[in-house]
């Protein structure tokens, strides 16, 4: 027979021919060759390198083989996070886990989920507009983006729409960013047409009618050569953007001149580009985001340069403290939701688990940034401690 490692109990039963019985037992010990750990052969897939298939990160199909070498059979295999899981942006540790007890053999590999590719933006074809006065227009135009591994692309324009465009052609520079840093761009013209000139048609012998575009005042003078432009009264009539003026017209010769009223663009109180009457997040920078609260968190990261500087240094040191290679996306939003301030009052609910996530780590961050100080005076050992006893994130905040 062929023995196990370690002791088996062999029992013998012996009989003559009258029948007696006799009984005896004794042990088999084998030693030495394979047993526990050493029976197993665990082997994992090689690293590898994968695209961003889908917003997230990639669903990775993996095979992980466990071969018992002292019968010959196959181990199941437990790895985590297992095969067609989906894997952030970024490099990500798979770890497989093969027996039980004393006799636990552990192997690991790392895929690494890559997104180099740009969103995808849809600018509108070159705009033609009328003039809505001498000074131009002011054009309202929308650009949107799309990319295959972000659920977000943040597009800003230069001019951006509601700006006021003078008469001729402007070039509209558009840039979208995805959530992993990839940049695209698009460009279109913005053509305002020159506005209808001034005129001026009798109407009888008394009146004139004066015709423009765009809101404007209307100024008179009698003499070219000497008297000053005078604020002409009158009842103006609009159609559109078509301004008319009937005056009195004497026997004398007289000038007429308009002067156009600044073009204003939309209100814009908050200055993010988006005018009050369309703004669904009033209050906030250009592209904070919406979600089904409404407007009710702000990006600290996501924000444009200049705003939540401190905000954002904090978060920043602690996100390199707590994460490394592909666990920094994850981390990322996580912390930056956490430090968001709520605004939306609708969402009672979600302002107290805000705030008890900003108060944990608020701790969090004192905490990481004192084992950063002692690590900076080449005491690495308090690093470990400090961060043992500072205070975690709740995962449901």
């Amino acid at each position: 027979s062929v023995f196990p490692i370690g002791t088996t109990t062999v029992h013998c039963v012996a009989t003559d021919a009258s029948g007696n019985l006799a009984r005896a037992e004794f042990t088999v010990i084998v030693a030495g060759g394979c047993g526990g750990q050493r029976c197993v052969d665990l082997t994992v897939p090689e690293d590898m390198v994968v695209p961003c298939t889908e917003p997230g990160g990639a669903r990775v199909t993996y095979e992980a083989k466990a071969l018992n070498t002292c019968t010959g059979g196959t181990l199941p295999v437990v790895c985590e996070p297992p095969p067609d899981s989906l894997l952030p942006v970024g490099i990500n540790q798979i770890i497989c886990t093969v027996g039980e007890g004393a006799a636990i053999v552990q192997a690991s590999f790392l895929i690494e989920v890559t997104d180099e590719v740009p969103p995808t933006l849809d600018c509108p074809s070159d705009l033609i507009v009328p003039a809505e006065s001498p000074l131009g227009a002011v054009v309202f135009f929308e650009v949107s983006g799309k990319d295959d591994c972000s659920d977000e692309v943040r597009v800003r324009c230069s001019p951006p729409s509601g700006s006021v465009f003078p008469v001729g052609r402007t070039r509209v520079l558009c840039e979208g960013t995805d959530g992993n840093g990839n940049l695209a761009q698009c460009v279109f013209d913005v053509e305002v047409l020159e506005p209808e000139p001034f005129s001026a048609h009798r109407i009888g012998e008394r009146q004139v009618e004066l015709r423009w575009i765009g809101e404007a005042h209307v100024e008179t003078q009698a003499d070219l050569a000497g008297t000053a432009w005078d604020f002409q009264p009158g009842d103006i009539q609009a159609d559109g953007s078509v301004r008319t003026m009937r005056v009195a017209a004497g026997e004398t010769q007289q000038f007429f001149r308009i002067v156009p009223l600044p073009l204003l663009p939309p209100a814009d109180e908050d200055g993010d580009g988006v005018p009050d009457g369309e703004d669904r997040c009033p209050g906030t920078y250009a592209g904070a985001r919406v979600d089904r609260f409404g407007c009710a968190t702000l990006d600290v990261l996501g924000a444009p340069e200049g705003i939540f500087e401190p905000e954002r240094a904090r978060a920043m040191d602690a996100l390199r403290l707590l994460t490394r290679d592909g666990g920094f996306e994850r981390a990322r939003g996580q912390l930056a939701a956490a430090l968001a301030p709520a605004t939306d009052p609708v969402a009672p609910l979600l302002e107290r688990k805000l705030g008890a996530a900003v108060t944990a780590l608020t701790a969090q961050v004192a905490g990481l940034r004192a084992a950063l100080e002692d690590f900076r005076k080449n005491k690495p050992g308090r690093v470990a401690e400090i961060m043992a006893g500072a205070p975690r994130l709740d995962a449901e905040h």
